[in-house]
C-alpha cells in the first residue's frame, strides 16, 4: 500500500500503549479480496485523531442533506423517491417512463493522491435485472452519469438490455474503458455485494479495485484494473435508470466509505 505505514489492528494479550488507532486498519483480518481490508480498524477514533481520515456508513441513516440527489421524472407527477426504510436500507423508487432515474452522490469529496486511497461497500439489490441502468462506486460530480460518461469515475456498471455488469473508470474526461464481464448474470431481487478501492500512485495513476459477490457466500472476487485510473475528486455515487414503461426500485441494503486523504 502506498503512503503511511500502516498496521492491522488486534486486542492484544497484554497491556500498553500499543500503536496509534489512527493508523490501524482491518487489513489482514478482512475477508480475502474485499474492500474491508482498506477500511479504518475504528473509523471514529481513527478520524477524530487523523484528520486525514473520512468515514461514513448507512447507519448514521438517509439524510438528502449529505447527498446529492438528481431525479428524473419524465410523467412530471413527483412519483419517485429516496427515501429511508425502517432498517435504515435506502430505498429508490423509480417512476414509470422509460429513462425515469434515481442518483445520489455523498457530498465527501476523495482525491486522488501518492499517500492516499479510498474505499467503498455497499449491498444492493434491483426489482428489475434487464431493464434497468445501474451505476454505483466512485464519480467526480455529476448530475446524469447516465447521459454520458463522467469525467472521472471508477464504478459497476451495467447497461440496459442486458443482465452483465462491468467495472467501467475514466480520467481526465477521456474515452472510458471497462473489465471483461464480471456478472453475467444479474438477477432481480437478488442480493449482491460490491465495493471499489482506489489506490494511486501519484495524482494521476493507480490501482482500482473490483470487488464482488452474491451476498449470500463468503468468497469475494476482485478485478484489478489500472487503465483509465480516475485523476482527479471522486464522491460515493449510486444510480438506477428504468429502461422500460413502469415504476421500478432499487434498494440499497448497507454502504459504507472510507478515504484517507494523505
Amino acid at each position: 500500500m502506498a503512503g503511511p505505514a500502516f498496521e492491522t489492528g488486534k486486542h492484544p494479550k497484554y497491556a500498553g500503549k500499543g500503536s496509534n488507532p489512527a493508523r490501524l486498519l482491518i487489513g489482514g483480518h478482512a475477508p480475502p479480496n474485499s474492500p474491508f481490508r482498506y477500511m479504518p480498524w475504528d473509523p471514529f477514533q481513527a478520524m477524530l485523531l487523523d484528520p486525514a481520515w473520512f468515514y461514513d456508513d448507512w447507519r448514521s441513516g438517509y439524510n438528502a442533506n449529505k447527498f446529492t440527489v438528481t431525479e428524473v421524472d419524465g410523467g412530471g407527477d413527483n412519483a419517485g423517491a429516496i427515501t429511508q426504510t425502517a432498517n435504515l436500507a435506502t430505498l429508490f423508487t423509480i417512476d414509470d417512463a422509460d429513462n425515469d432515474l434515481q442518483q445520489f452522490q455523498h457530498l465527501y469529496s476523495w482525491t486522488p493522491a501518492a499517500t492516499g486511497f479510498c474505499a467503498a461497500y455497499w449491498r444492493m439489490q434491483a426489482a428489475e435485472a434487464t431493464n434497468s441502468d445501474y451505476y454505483g462506486g466512485w464519480s467526480s460530480a455529476d448530475t446524469s452519469i447516465v447521459a454520458s460518461a463522467p469525467a472521472n469515475y471508477a464504478m459497476f456498471k451495467k447497461d440496459d438490455d442486458d443482465t452483465i455488469v462491468n467495472g467501467a473508470s475514466n480520467d481526465a474526461g477521456g474515452s472510458p474503458s471497462e473489465t471483461a464481464s464480471l456478472i453475467t448474470d444479474f438477477t432481480a431481487d437478488t442480493d449482491y455485494d460490491f465495493g471499489i478501492v482506489l489506490v494511486p500512485s501519484s495524482t494521476t495513476v493507480g490501482t482500482m479495485y473490483f470487488c464482488y459477490k452474491l451476498a449470500s457466500v463468503a468468497a469475494w472476487t476482485q478485478v484489478v484494473k489500472t487503465t483509465d485510473f480516475p485523476d482527479a475528486a471522486v464522491r460515493f455515487t449510486q444510480l438506477i435508470q428504468r429502461g422500460t414503461t413502469g415504476a421500478s426500485t432499487m434498494t440499497l441494503k448497507r454502504w459504507a466509505i472510507c478515504g484517507y486523504q494523505g
